[in-house]
């Protein structure tokens, strides 16, 4: 029995080993099958986070993709998450694995791109080369460790400054603070001491300028400074932005602690640049400063002036300015000898960006305000009218206008919003026996309806420049709120009198505002405006009427003590302000801000 159930299990093991062994071909071939399913999920994912600007989580898909096959979609979208993440080194050294590992398999726009974001990360960057005395000290640059000495390479590290250390058992500590710039590389030496007792230096600025120190060349830190040295003569000088003392020779003896106090004077100097035209970048040192010039004090020392400007040659030169020293430059660039082909349009000639504008209008109502006054006077309706008019039947007002908004050339989408003022103004006599008013004496009533409020609509707005003259044309659609005001005096042959004024009434009104502008560009940035404008509104829209309340008590009463007439009683009903369609025109003057 036992023998029996033995054999059974032997059997069992021999034939699952069998089968095993057959299936291993199998899963050697599907292991690289799965991998590649596995890195084309994870590049699509990443794809879908990087359209998303997920950049945190496109450079977790793509590294995974990466990891399970390597390709070059795969780099190129890690590199491109690391440099959106701002992890400039990282981003650098992915940029350089790309351009290494698949350069010459890469489509030249994708190549000349990655080589272009390398040479611009690498302007963001720099290096710290680390020599020491002693092979096997470790090496730490901001708390990092990098590795054992003799380095292998130089490390590439962010500019400005940073915090160097290096040990190893047996010796005292090495710290530096070199400060690195773009592009630049660092030299660190590094002397590990286990035999010579170290001395002491301290080292002050006089007046406690914020300074940084410079011990042998290198910079060890801000001021006050405190640190070991080697016995023997060192240099110790002070830096900092506008700042600097010379540099002073101390002797410091095995053992000894030794302070030195230093004086930081001014180190600035003053350099005034001047394009002839006023047209081009200026560069210092490779930074942007100014177009067409630039005037500012720079620290003493070499500098590098680079002015450009497309379609000429760049114009180069280093300088050495000298404490307190003003030196004044003045350039003409000369046209390129390089033969452009097709159409190059200038900087200047690019509208893009935010812009806003302010303006004072004036204002005419060419068909007037169709008020119930006006239409009674224009029908004759046995009335004798005097109608005040600019411009139809108009007395004329004004006021301010504004807008804002971002312009892709050439056109741009704005918010506009303008505060008007306007006024009619009728003197009409009546007889006794006048429409409605049989009942009112012989009369002269003079009626001032004025009218106040604010319009704002979205505008579309389409410009064409050239250097000196820019046009304009904006059109859109919004919304108005508008109060009227009436004003009457009523005044008889026989000295009676009433002055009456009404109780406000506003209405809503959609609008539709024109804008026609020409201007004279002062700047890149400033235009003074000169244009028309034209605003239409229905202020009977949304079942509304400007209409006042009418009074029935109203009197006309004696204006002179003496005159014992008794009150007259005087109509007073109900006036519609305005109706229908009304078309505000006008000039106006102004300036715009922006490209």
């Amino acid at each position: 029995m036992l023998s029996r159930l033995l054999a059974r299990r032997l059997s069992t093991v021999l034939i699952s080993c069998a089968v095993a062994q057959s299936a291993v071909p199998g899963l050697a071939l599907a292991q690289p099958a799965a991998a590649a399913m596995d890195a084309k999920a994870r590049l699509a994912a990443g794809d879908k986070a990087a359209k998303a600007k997920d950049w945190a989580k496109a450079l977790e898909e793509y590294t995974a993709a990466n990891a399970a096959q390597k390709s070059a979609a795969a780099q190129e979208g890690v590199a491109q998450a690391l440099y959106e993440l701002k992890r400039t080194v990282d981003a650098y050294e992915a940029y350089d694995e790309l351009l290494k590992a698949h350069g010459a398999t890469l489509p030249k726009p994708k190549k000349d791109a990655a080589q272009k974001r390398l040479a611009e990360l690498d302007e963001q960057t720099g290096t710290i080369t680390v020599k020491s005395n002693e092979d096997g000290a470790t090496v730490s640059v901001d708390g990092r460790v990098v590795g054992k000495t003799p380095l292998p390479s130089a490390v590439r590290v962010a500019a400005g400054p940073h915090r160097v250390r290096v040990q190893k058992d047996g010796f005292g500590p090495f710290e530096s603070a070199p400060s690195v710039s773009g592009k630049g590389t660092t030299a660190v030496a590094v002397t590990l001491d286990a035999d010579v007792k170290k001395s002491r230096l301290v080292v002050k600025e006089k007046n406690g300028e914020q300074v940084r120190v410079i011990l042998d060349g290198v910079d060890v830190g801000p001021a006050p400074y405190s640190g070991d040295v080697t016995a023997g003569e060192h240099e110790v000088s002070l830096k900092s932005a506008t700042l600097k003392s010379p540099a002073e020779k101390v002797t410091v003896a095995k053992g000894e602690s030794r302070e030195v106090v230093l004086a930081a004077a001014s180190s600035m100097a003053t350099l005034k640049v001047t394009v002839s035209d006023g047209k081009g970048l200026v560069k210092i040192d490779g930074k942007v400063v100014g177009e067409g010039q630039f005037a500012g004090d720079l620290t003493s020392g070499p500098h590098k002036l680079l002015v450009t400007r497309e379609g000429y040659d760049p114009f180069e030169e280093d300088i050495d300015l000298k404490e307190r020293e003003t030196v004044a430059k003045s350039i003409t660039l000369k046209l390129s000898s390089v033969i452009t082909t097709g159409k190059v349009q200038e900087e200047s000639d690019v509208i893009g960006g935010l812009y806003g504008g302010i303006g004072i209008v004036s204002v005419t109502l060419p068909a007037g305000t169709g008020s119930d006054i006006a239409k009674t006077c224009d029908a004759g309706q046995g009335l004798s009218c005097d109608q005040r008019a600019v411009v139809g039947n108009v007395l004329g007002g004004g006021g301010l206008q504004g807008y804002f908004g971002y312009h892709w050339d050439p056109v741009g989408m704005e918010l506009f919003m303008s505060g008007l003022f306007d006024s009619t103004y009728t003197k009409a006599n009546f007889s006794t026996n006048s429409l409605n008013l049989t009942a009112d004496p012989i009369r002269t009533e003079n009626h001032l309806i004025a009218r106040a409020g604010g319009t704002a609509a979205v505008r579309a707005r389409v410009t064409l420049q050239s250097k000196a003259v820019r046009g304009s044309l904006a059109a859109g659609v919004g919304i108005s709120r508008r109060w009227s005001f009436l004003g009457r005096d009523t005044q008889t042959p026989d000295g009676l009198r009433d002055v009456f004024a009404a109780d406000p009434v506003g209405v809503w009104a959609p609008a539709l505002s024109l804008d026609l502008s020409v201007g004279w560009r002062l700047g890149k940035a400033f235009t003074l405006l000169l244009g028309g404008y034209t605003l239409l509104e229905n202020s009977s829209a949304f079942s509304q009427e400007a209409r006042t309340a009418p009074d029935g008590n109203r009197r006309l009463t004696p204006t002179d003590p003496a005159n014992l007439r008794p009150p007259v009683g005087l109509s007073t009903p109900s006036y519609l302000l305005s109706s229908q369609t009304q078309g505000f025109m006008g000039l106006y003057i102004g300036a715009q801000f922006g490209p």
